[in-house]
């Protein structure tokens, strides 16, 4: 809480995290690991209770963002080309040239 500066609770992320970013109303965060390709987890800030994660294949990627409406995910990393994929299923939508 950043008013009390206390804490509110701690995230078991199961590897170091790579990326972390909160979404545009500060409702809820990502935090994107690499385990097993890249996981990207979406939770609830003031709860800690996590909403989805998604994997991805690739090992390059470390970077990940939600739209600000929360329906789209970009995902990217160094000598990856970046990609926008659906943020419920994952599912690659288009990728950057």
């Amino acid at each position: 809480d950043s008013q009390s500066a206390k804490k509110l609770y701690e995230l078991n992320l199961g590897a170091k995290c790579y990326d972390f970013a909160f979404s545009a109303d500060s409702k809820t965060f990502t935090a994107g690991v690499p385990l097993n390709g890249f996981v990207v987890t979406q939770w609830e800030a003031r709860t800690g209770n996590k909403i989805q994660s998604l994997t991805f294949k690739d090992p390059k990627l470390s970077k990940a963002t939600f739209a600000p409406d929360g329906t789209l995910l970009a995902l990217w990393g160094q000598q990856v080309a970046g990609f926008v994929a659906d943020a419920k299923t994952g599912k690659g939508l288009y990728k950057a040239k």
